[in-house]
């Protein structure tokens, strides 16, 4: 996604760009140890402060030019919404166990 028509960025480039912003999404995702939040709400802050990361850590990282780097930041930002939400969304399923209920209990039946 980081690849423009003029300029084409090196993967060490988009990789420090992306753990750079995605710093402050694991560090609330400490706050779902405490049981009175909700774990949306941890996401949704620790994704605010990433994309707001992001923001600031394309245009020191990786350089833009000037006339792609609100299209970069717009595309990665959404990738990078979409992407964790999706995951997140998953792992709370999984873990409400409403995915893959049915062969949790498959798998005790055999083994017992």
């Amino acid at each position: 996604m980081a690849e423009g028509f003029h300029r084409r960025h090196t993967y060490s480039e988009s990789f420090a760009t992306l753990a750079y912003s995605l710093g402050p999404l694991y560090l609330a995702r400490m706050l779902d140890a405490i049981p009175v939040i909700n774990t949306w709400i941890c996401y949704g802050l620790g994704i605010l402060l990433s994309v707001a990361a992001l923001y600031r850590g394309i245009p020191r990282v990786m350089k833009p030019d000037p006339s792609n780097a609100l299209g970069l930041y717009v595309m990665a930002s959404f990738f990078v919404i979409v992407v964790t939400g999706l995951g997140h969304f998953l792992a709370v399923w999984v873990l409400e166990q409403k995915l893959f209920a049915h062969g949790l209990h498959f798998a005790r039946a055999i083994g017992s």
